[in-house]
């Protein structure tokens, strides 16, 4: 008898669960190819403003198929040398401006707020990438819906609420 193997796209990346509070305005859905070191959002960030990032889906790195919030151990060495260093292999992750100084970890949901020195950088547009080495985007894939992808990305602006 064959024993049916679970893929990983089922487990615990889907967003549908995951409340968007009422001050969340959605600004855009992408679908990241994680081919891409610098995949643009469309959207140009505001300093002092707060962002949420809701991912489901999947996508894959050279072999190894995982969802928004990667795979493998933080304390790998092989890490060290990711865009994100000591942070897992296909993390989901942002930047702006496509400047790794700016890069943060997003994974299945996180709240990010623009700091001040948005306002100094010259584009401030918001970019997704898969954390990796900065030579490996070659063997990134996206996945097709049968496959558990694509890894699709909800970014919502959260309005300040009036106290």
């Amino acid at each position: 008898m064959k024993r049916e193997e679970k893929s990983p796209c089922t487990r615990n990346h889907k967003t549908g669960s995951k409340t968007v509070p009422s001050n969340a305005v959605k600004l855009n859905e992408v679908e990241v190819d994680p081919h891409d070191p610098n995949f643009p959002t469309g959207i140009d960030v505001e300093a002092g403003v707060a962002y949420l990032f809701l991912a489901e889906g999947c996508w894959k790195d050279w072999f190894k198929v995982c969802g928004p919030n990667g795979w493998g151990p933080r304390w790998n060495p092989l890490t060290c040398c990711n865009r994100i260093r000591w942070q897992p292999f296909f993390l989901l992750c942002g930047n702006i401006g496509k400047d790794d100084t700016t890069a943060f970890g997003i994974g299945d949901r996180h709240i990010w707020r623009a700091t001040p020195e948005v306002n100094e950088l010259e584009d401030r547009q918001l970019y997704l990438f898969a954390n990796d080495w900065k030579k490996m985007y070659w063997n990134n894939h996206a996945l097709k819906p049968e496959q558990g992808g694509p890894l699709k990305v909800t970014i919502f602006r959260l309005q300040q609420e009036e106290g």
